[in-house]
This record gives C-alpha cells, structure tokens and sequence, in this order.
C-alpha cells in the first residue's frame, strides 16, 4: 500500500512537509494493522530527512505548535528506535512524487526495496546518533529565555514569568488567595510585574496593556497547571502522548505556543474549540468560575 500528497498551497518549509510525511506514515501502518485480520511483526519506518529524525528523537528540548503537535502523534503511534535513515538515491518513496515511465518503474526498487532491507538491522541506521542532536538554531526549536512555557527542575515544573517576582511562589499564592475574582487577579499581577520593570530601570506609563493583562495570565495558569498536572505536563513537552491512566487522557490535551494544557479538538475558534484545562481543586479555579466569558475548563475532579 502506498500513499501520497500533493504540497499545500499554503507556502511550508521542506522539514514541515517531512514531517507531514512522517505522520502519513504511521497512519498508514495504524490503518493496516487494524484492518488486516493478520498478526504483524514490529513495523519500521524509513526517511531521507534527517531533520525529522532529529525531531523524533528529540527528548530535551520544545518545539513550536505545528512541529510538537506533529511529532506527539508520530511518538503516540511509534517509538524512535523504530525510525531509521535512507539516502535520498536508494528512497523508493520519491517515485511517486515524480515521471517515472512503466519500464523503469517495473525494474525499480519499488516492489523489492532499497538494498539495505537485506543486510542485518544493525546496518540499516547510517545516520549516527550524536549527529540526531537538535541545536539550539533550529526555526522549530524554542527559545528556551523567552517562548519555554515551562521548565523541569528535579521534578518540578515553574512556569515562566516566576524569576520577574522572586524566586519564591509566594507573591503568586498571595494574588491567587486575595482575589475572588479572575479579573482582578490577573490585573493584580500584571501591576506586580509592572513594579518589578519599574525596579529594574524600565519606566512603563499609563494604564495595564492588554498585553500585560493577558502575560499575568497565562503566568496564573500555568503556575496552576504545572502544580496539578505536572507529569502530563512533562510527557507533552517531550512530545509524549499522556499516560492511559491519566485523568486528561480523554481530553487529548496539547500545549500551545505559550506552554498551556488545552482540550484537544479541530481548529475552528482556537479558544472556545481548545478550553485550557484546570483543576477544580486548584484556588483559581472557582475565581475562573465566575468569569463566565473566559475559555476555560475547569475540572472539578482532578
């Protein structure tokens, strides 16, 4: 069985529509095994890229929406040791993508595979593993100083936005445990932050932004999301797919481009469509309650 796509319209780099290939390739494989009533062996799979090699086999650092999203469902549905290298030349997969005439076609390595399927599996990774490390300049990789939604540290997980009021959650507890309402808590911080600039030199005047209001809080709810869903939080950013036995897994939660938990879905209106997630037992969450207008999930039972 083979499949194909034509390149969207829509202009993508050459490593996103890899990658989109990638994903068509479990999907493939998922597709055979539950429809053939036949027991399968361990599947392998085959790139000329690699870049989506490095990507798959990527267990440190985050990447942006449309790549981590990607790379969380080819990880859901395979394991890296199963991904290997193949020279573009010996690809049979280009063949499709390109004139072959039927002769040529007929004597290619379409129907027998490229020449390293017969030697032993030890052969078959050409590609060295130290060479499979993603560097910091990659375009898909996240600043960790500026876009990370969260880092780990001996099993803990601070959202960013914490070193601007201290080292301590403390001043984040006390807005959360002042304010009733979720409004206020928000602009509470975002003045909190504001005084902090002011301290460090920066002068801002006038009234809180919009875009200060809105920073506080996504700070607010990843600080509420790292201390409730702190393991879910971790596998995602490792482009794993959450545990069986996790209370979201039915959700099919994700992270965004800002490092929040959202319902997973179709994209249609990304906020009503994609709810953030938040324990009904964490204290923002009865705040959130009674802003009935902000996109959020509140779980009572988790």
């Amino acid at each position: 069985m083979s499949k194909s796509k034509v390149a969207p319209l829509k202009l993508r780099t050459i490593p996103r529509l890899e990658l989109q290939a990638a994903v068509l390739a479990v999907k493939v494989d998922s597709l055979l095994r539950r429809e053939l009533a036949l027991e399968f062996a361990k599947s392998y799979f085959w790139t000329d890229s690699e870049v989506v090699l490095k990507y798959i086999h990527n267990d440190s650092r985050r990447f942006h929406v449309f790549v981590g999203n990607r790379v969380s469902l080819i990880r859901e549905f395979s394991d890296p040791q199963q991904w290997f290298h193949i020279e573009t030349k010996a690809n049979p997969a280009d063949l499709v993508t390109r004139n072959c005439s039927f002769s040529k076609f007929n004597s290619s390595k379409w129907f027998n595979g490229p020449d390293k399927l017969g030697r032993y599996k030890n052969d078959w990774q050409t590609a060295k593993l130290n060479s499979l490390v993603l560097t910091d300049d990659d375009p898909e990789v996240k600043e960790t100083d500026v876009t990370v939604g969260y880092t780990t540290v001996a099993g803990h997980v601070s959202p960013p936005g914490l070193s601007d009021v201290g080292d301590s959650d403390e001043p984040l507890y006390r807005i959360m445990n002042h304010y009733s309402s979720w409004f206020k808590m928000k602009r509470g911080l975002a003045w909190l932050l504001r005084l902090v600039r002011f301290f460090k030199g920066q002068k801002p005047l006038g009234r809180l932004s919009v875009q200060e209001v809105r920073r506080a809080g996504d700070i607010l709810l990843r600080k509420s999301q790292s201390s409730s869903f702190c393991s879910e939080l971790e596998r995602l950013s490792q482009g794993k797919a959450v545990r069986a036995s996790s209370s979201l897994k039915t959700l099919t939660p994700f992270l965004d481009g800002e490092g929040l938990l959202r319902v997973g879905g179709r994209l249609k209106e990304f906020d009503s469509k994609h709810p953030c997630i938040i324990s009904g037992k964490h204290p923002i969450a009865e705040s959130i309650g009674t802003h009935t207008v902000s996109p959020m999930l509140v779980l009572s039972g988790c």
